[in-house]
């Protein structure tokens, strides 16, 4: 089953933070990782130079130094359970924390999200910048939750081409939030959108429009379904037909545009934590996030675990300019 080796933890000032550290610290031991914290202190020119006569020796170092300190005491009460790393750095959050992960080789980031409170959604700036852009998944946690007890999966293939990257991505997206639900006993819901654009338009042409409507509707349907349980299938064939029987993942096939579908889904289900892919195509460099990922995301309130395809390159240059 998939699991993540090296875990960094992204410090976010703007909210309690006490939950989502010990989250933090208990999915790092469940998967038996490694755990860095990562504080990002503003680079903010102007202040340093409105300062600078009262700080000779450098106000940037001394907030680090100080930085350093107070996350040295923050995790202390962890270490008896993990070995916690700390490092902070100076500049903007969002470059920084990728910078961080593509220098160490971290394959998950955590970071409580942000409180954009003049905005009705649960992601600031920062937030999707690295959701857009970091190179690996991210884990967007909710301020508060300590557990999930339900763990939503949102699936998008094409029927007609399971080879294709989205069937695959799909896969792995179902693996990843297997071995959440498995971490917390949570119950595991698998979410697929489907469309029939065609059904609008049969009314011009059939002999008998409802019926014609009614077939063509179903037969979409059933190649979602049937595709979905190949999808199941594979997925027993990953992690294990025992794991799977304990899982018994729910399937939600949801009719209409993925953007406002699953959402809706995710509301319904009163899901805690949503994992989903952020690229709509594997395989291209730097592609950033898609419209429809955006459009979701902007609509949850629960955490969010985002992932990225095969052959994603983030465009922010590892060294700093």
């Amino acid at each position: 089953m998939k699991r993540f080796n090296r875990m960094l933890y992204v410090t976010e000032p703007s909210v309690d933070q006490d939950a989502a550290i010990a989250r933090a610290v208990a999915i790092a031991g469940d998967h038996q990782a490694s755990l860095t914290v990562l504080a990002v202190v503003p680079d903010t020119k102007i202040s340093r130079q409105a300062l600078s006569a009262f700080f000779p020796d450098g106000l940037t170092n001394r907030i680090m130094a100080q930085e350093q300190q107070r996350l040295t005491d923050w995790v202390a009460p962890f270490r008896d359970r993990l070995a916690i790393h700390t490092e902070v750095r100076c500049g903007r959050t969002f470059l920084e924390v990728i910078r961080t992960v593509l220098q160490g080789g971290y394959d998950l980031v955590l970071k409580p999200a942000e409180d954009p409170a003049w905005m009705d959604r649960l992601f600031g700036g920062d937030d999707m910048h690295l959701l857009r852009k970091c190179p690996c998944p991210v884990w967007m946690l909710k301020p508060g939750d300590d557990k999930c007890h339900r763990v939503a999966t949102a699936v998008d293939f094409d029927p007609n081409d399971l080879d294709a990257g989205e069937f695959e991505l799909s896969l792995e997206l179902l693996e990843i939030a297997s071995a959440v639900a498995i971490s917390d006993v949570s119950r595991l819901h698998l979410i697929h959108a489907w469309e029939a654009p065609e059904a609008g338009f049969i009314s011009s042409w059939a002999d008998a429009p409802d019926k014609a409507e009614m077939q063509l509707l179903e037969g979409e349907r059933e190649r979602h379904r049937t595709a979905t349980e190949i999808l199941k299938q594979r997925l027993a064939e990953r992690i294990g037909n025992e794991a799977y029987q304990y899982l018994d993942p729910k399937v939600h096939l949801v009719m209409g545009q993925p953007q406002h579908a699953i959402p809706m889904a995710v509301r319904e289900i009163q899901a805690d934590l949503l994992v989903m892919g952020t690229v709509g195509r594997s395989g291209v460099a730097g592609l950033i996030m898609g419209n429809t990922a955006e459009m979701i995301l902007n609509q949850v309130t629960c955490s969010v675990l985002a992932i990225k395809p095969s052959g994603f390159v983030s465009p922010v240059p590892s060294d700093t300019p």
